[in-house]
């Protein structure tokens, strides 16, 4: 819907487009399982110290017959001929620069999540890019276009929502049995607490206090000791 009218319906074209999908999600699963096991790429540079030359072969391999060594030559003299020697290596560099971040947080980003938010992510991605694209360039936005972006924007909502809500719960829990294993740990053989603070509120209310606990034993003590004395005196 955010696209429609843009494309034509090619299956070749739809069947390139959901492999590639396919491919990408499972992609950012073998990197996951790489950032969370593997010693070596334990975090996202590691990780890009290891993958970017195999990525940047992949891509050469592909790119050198389909571009040619001519063309790609002969762009770089065009780029610096129009822009000059020292702002075409920055224009070259800094969408590199920018690539490189990017990836570098994603890695992050799957270091402390799932492939699913990472997705999510992607998609909010492009309805900024479309949004943009209407707001700053005056791309026409027909009203199915215009629904589509409200849609995607309220799928992401809900998934927040629903992963905001089952973490939330899942600390409630972790709360709550980290107070029952407190809990447990303050209680003796009797079903006492052996500190009077861990016990719970109504065997804590119904405990006597330390200095009552004194007295009754002394009271208790000089009970015995006069029955004692009144028995030798008989």
């Amino acid at each position: 819907m955010m696209v429609a009218g843009e494309v034509s319906f090619d299956t070749l074209g739809f069947i390139l487009v959901i492999l590639a999908a396919f491919f990408s999600g499972f992609r950012w699963s073998l990197t996951q399982i790489l950032l969370l096991r593997s010693p070596a790429t334990s975090n996202p540079f590691s990780s890009i110290f290891f993958l970017a030359p195999i990525m940047f072969l992949s891509l050469a391999i592909i790119a050198i017959p389909v571009e040619g060594f001519v063309q790609l030559g002969q762009g770089l003299r065009n780029l610096v001929e129009a822009k000059g020697g020292f702002m075409g290596i920055c224009i070259l560099l800094f969408p590199g620069l920018l690539a490189f971040l990017m990836t570098a947080s994603e890695f992050a980003l799957l270091q402390r999540t799932s492939v699913v938010t990472l997705s999510i992510c992607g998609i909010f991605k492009e309805v900024v890019t479309i949004s943009a694209a209407g707001i700053v360039f005056h791309d026409p936005l027909t009203p199915i276009n215009v629904s589509g972006l409200l849609v995607t924007i309220a799928s992401i909502a809900a998934y927040n929502y629903i992963k905001i809500t089952k973490m939330r719960k899942d600390a409630r829990k972790e709360v709550e049995g980290r107070q029952k294993e407190v809990e447990g740990d303050g209680i003796d053989a009797y079903g006492e607490a052996a500190e009077p603070m861990l016990a719970p509120p109504k065997q804590r209310d119904g405990r006597a206090s330390p200095s009552r606990a004194s007295e009754e034993r002394s009271r208790t003590a000089s009970e015995v000791a006069a029955n004692k004395t009144s028995r030798e005196n008989e």
